[in-house]
């Protein structure tokens, strides 16, 4: 990483200072499944497809209206179906932000070589810009359960502006908001358009960090499912994706899974001989 020379930096939250342990999709089955233990009236399936339908109906980007707005059009067509008492509405809406900040929580890891970095950075202003359909104050609450050791100067969060990094007019908001030049701002972040392009088109100079890798992790257990990979050997997972595929283009996420395993297993028992033993022991020989 090159040298920050800038007096403020700006820095993505999510693939950049925190990482998902999970997809995002999983995540949010959770958090269904955590409401509906609350609210045993609904059912979890129900619960996160009417979301997602909502959020379509919209005709919106979700980290730029909100994820109150589609709480309350939830609370109201539960309300209106008899699933929601009127005196639960409230209770039921905290709920629903509650669950998913501490599903959210559970799930996020802090990056913590770009931590260091930025903790170095003492004489500089930090702050946190990011789509998110959460409020900067939940956010913050995020960031704080990861344990960030760089103190923030603030965050700005799509859903409290109205506006995106995607489209740009998050960076327009921010240096109107700060009364700052761009010239004297960096952007970090990992999403080539939205932390690069649109960054320097507002004049921010930019510093590209792509997790390419580990967005490929999660689009590999989530597409797979992480207990079929747990459950199955490789063998049986080779044979029913074969049946299903007339090409083995599938067959790449099975091996690279197989592989991380592997090296995980054998540096897990030191690596060298122990390892060598390790393989000799499940291969038979």
């Amino acid at each position: 990483m090159r040298r920050i020379e800038k007096d403020i930096i700006f820095v993505d939250c999510f693939d950049t200072i925190l990482h998902r342990r999970e997809h995002p999709y999983q995540v949010l089955k959770r958090w269904a499944r955590c409401i509906q233990r609350l609210y045993p009236r609904l059912d979890s399936e129900k619960l996160y497809s009417d979301r997602f339908q909502l959020i379509r109906d919209s005709k919106e980007r979700i980290d730029r209206i909100g994820i109150y707005h589609i709480y309350q059009l939830l609370a109201d067509k539960y309300e209106a179906c008899g699933y929601l008492m009127e005196k639960e509405k409230n209770s039921f809406l905290e709920d629903l932000r509650n669950v998913e900040l501490e599903c959210e929580s559970s799930v996020h890891y802090l990056d913590k070589k770009l931590n260091k970095i930025l903790e170095e950075q003492k004489d500089k202003q930090i702050y946190c810009l990011t789509d998110y359909h959460f409020s900067s104050k939940d956010m913050g609450r995020i960031l704080k359960n990861c344990g960030i050791s760089f103190p923030l100067a603030g965050i700005f969060c799509s859903a409290d502006w109205k506006a995106t990094k995607q489209e740009g007019d998050l960076y327009k908001a921010v240096l109107k908001q700060l009364s700052i030049e761009p010239e004297h701002c960096m952007m970090i972040g990992d999403n080539k358009n939205a932390d690069i392009i649109k960054a320097r088109q507002w004049g921010i100079e930019t510093m590209y960090l792509p997790h390419k890798l580990h967005q490929f992790r999660l689009k590999v257990e989530h597409r797979l499912g992480r207990d079929s990979c747990r459950r199955y050997s490789m063998k049986n997972l080779a044979k029913r994706y074969w049946k299903e595929y007339d090409n083995y283009e599938e067959y790449i996420l099975l091996f690279y899974t197989f592989c991380v395993r592997l090296y995980k297993a054998v540096k897990k028992r030191g690596g060298g001989r122990k390892g060598l033993s390790f393989l000799q022991e499940k291969a038979g020989i």
